[in-house]
């Protein structure tokens, strides 16, 4: 971890100059004044700046690495897609500039993301408040798949709030999203814990892996914990098929990537596949195996209490809970 935090300061004061408070952005419609730094990430930083020709705040992405153009290219081809769809739960861009050679894009000025949302409060989040943020990412969904987008990044942190006061909710962060037509199969998309079994397993996929991301964030809102704990996408597999069971044998046949986790086993009326032990696997160490399985080991004895046949029965249960 602190070799990736040296080489991210090396490469960021390699190849971007730095922007301090009071700094003055200028593009060609308006002037940015730097007020603070609210995020920093592996592509660059956000920062909270007044927009001074209109008087009002916003949130200006600098992107500092070396492929900075290419991603600022790539992110802006979509932001020109949903930008006319004005959509409610879609963040607002504004417009792309340079400073001092570092790709800018200006987007309208959020409040906190989900991840936050969840750490700060320290009882259940009432039933109410997840279907109102589920309802809103469902739209968000429906308006991508309008215009063939696919996000492949939804998580907690790329999911935030309007402001402090209501429960509206806006994803952001289309830098790795791609189009329906362009998509590969063995494409390796989506952040680990919140990969859909296809992406894993190397099948032709769809927009539907970004609902299999909208199910792990609306599971980590009910039960505070992640859902699937993986560092690794053998782990990733394991947690899937322990909580919802084997892939059928036609989709392990179709699978690039399925001798990853599975080895096929003979039997009297054909073959079957059986996912491998750990033991089994030259890629993962014994001393990962021992993190994971110390990491995972009240996570996956609260596996079955998350098995629920209907949604109706996971409202009887959290009414239980609540009850206690």
């Amino acid at each position: 971890m602190k070799k990736l935090k040296d080489l991210r300061r090396k490469l960021s004061s390699k190849f971007s100059t730095p922007v301090k408070v009071g700094d003055i952005l200028p593009s060609l419609t308006t002037d940015y004044l730097v007020l603070k730094t609210i995020g920093e990430g592996v592509y660059g930083e956000v920062l909270e700046c007044l927009d001074i020709k209109n008087q009002k705040i916003v949130a200006v992405k600098i992107l500092k690495y070396p492929n900075a153009r290419q991603n600022a290219k790539h992110e802006m081809s979509f932001l020109k897609i949903i930008s006319p769809l004005n959509h409610k739960n879609l963040v607002k861009f504004f417009e792309r500039f340079k400073y001092k050679r570092q790709e800018c894009l200006v987007f309208e000025m959020l409040y906190r993301n989900l991840q936050y949302f969840i750490i700060v409060n320290p009882d259940r989040i009432p039933l109410n408040k997840i279907r109102a943020i589920a309802k809103q990412l469902f739209m968000a969904m429906e308006a991508l798949s309008t215009v063939g987008i696919i996000h492949t990044d939804i998580k907690p942190d790329n999911i935030m709030f309007k402001s402090c006061f209501d429960m509206r909710i806006k994803l952001i962060d289309f830098g790795v999203a791609i189009r329906d037509a362009d998509v590969l199969v063995g494409d390796k998309v989506q952040p680990i814990g919140f990969r859909a079994p296809e992406i894993l397993l190397g099948l032709p996929y769809t927009n539907a892996i970004d609902m299999w991301g909208v199910g792990c964030v609306l599971a980590n809102l009910y039960l505070r914990f992640f859902l699937f704990n993986a560092d690794t996408d053998y782990e990733m597999m394991r947690q899937v098929v322990q909580l919802l069971g084997q892939p059928e044998d036609g989709l392990l046949h179709a699978g690039i990537y399925t001798k990853k986790y599975f080895i096929k086993v003979k039997r009297t009326n054909g073959s079957t596949w059986r996912l491998k032990d750990q033991s089994s696997l030259s890629s993962l160490s014994e001393k990962t195996a021992e993190v994971y399985n110390e990491s995972n080991k009240n996570t996956r004895q609260n596996f079955k209490d998350c098995i629920f046949p209907c949604l109706d029965e996971l409202v009887y249960v959290s009414i239980l809970q609540f009850a206690k």
